[in-house]
């Protein structure tokens, strides 16, 4: 449980989105500021990896439906 809670220091990219990010993990929420050094929990941390995860899974998902969806257009194109 002490592991979970020891602080780390994070640094989210701008990219284009300068909003800081807010995160919700049980009762307690965080502002993380974008583009500068942050220190948060470690669970936080593994929170964001989790969410960034399920992300890339949404994003591969989408693409591959996007992909078969295009192919059946073609395939009834006169």
């Amino acid at each position: 449980a002490e592991q979970l809670k020891r602080r780390i220091t994070i640094r989210l990219p701008i990219a284009g989105n300068k909003e800081p990010l807010f995160v919700r993990f049980g009762d307690e929420t965080f502002t993380i500021r974008r583009g500068t050094d942050v220190s948060i929990p470690y669970y936080v941390w593994l929170h964001l990896q989790e969410c960034q995860q399920a992300d890339d899974a949404l994003t591969l998902r989408m693409n591959d439906l996007s992909g078969a969806f295009a192919s059946g257009v073609e395939l009834y194109r006169l």
